[in-house]
């Protein structure tokens, strides 16, 4: 798999910094991190990414909407919306805002690690 960038996008510096270690761990990319959708789009308005990972949950700016702004923005990013809410009210607000996968706390390093490479392959 080639080099990639993503932008991982959490409240919690805890689970940002989980998430970072998986793609350390699994993947070459580079990775820029946001605590909310805000600050988040103001990356995304600077620099390009190949995936946007956020989660769903967040103050400011949810991250399906995150998601939905980010693809006006760039409309190839690839992107992954993380959640430890009702499945069915996150997996229809996914959609809507056009992410390419929905994934369900606790995280699961392999899980994520296949997802990833389907959507860059």
């Amino acid at each position: 798999m080639e080099r990639f960038s993503v932008l991982i996008v959490d409240d919690d510096p805890i689970v940002r910094q989980i998430v970072k270690e998986v793609f350390s761990n699994f993947f070459n990319c580079s990775i820029e991190e946001a605590g909310d959708g805000s600050e988040a789009l103001d990356i995304l308005k600077k620099e390009k990414f190949n995936l946007l990972f956020t989660d769903y949950e967040m103050p400011i700016l949810k991250g399906g909407e995150l998601i939905r702004q980010a693809k006006e923005m760039h409309p190839d990013i690839k992107s992954i919306l993380m959640s430890g809410g009702n499945p069915v009210e996150v997996t229809a607000v996914a959609v809507s805002a056009g992410a390419n996968e929905v994934l369900s706390k606790p995280l699961y390093p392999f899980l994520l690690r296949g997802i990833v490479e389907r959507l860059l392959s």
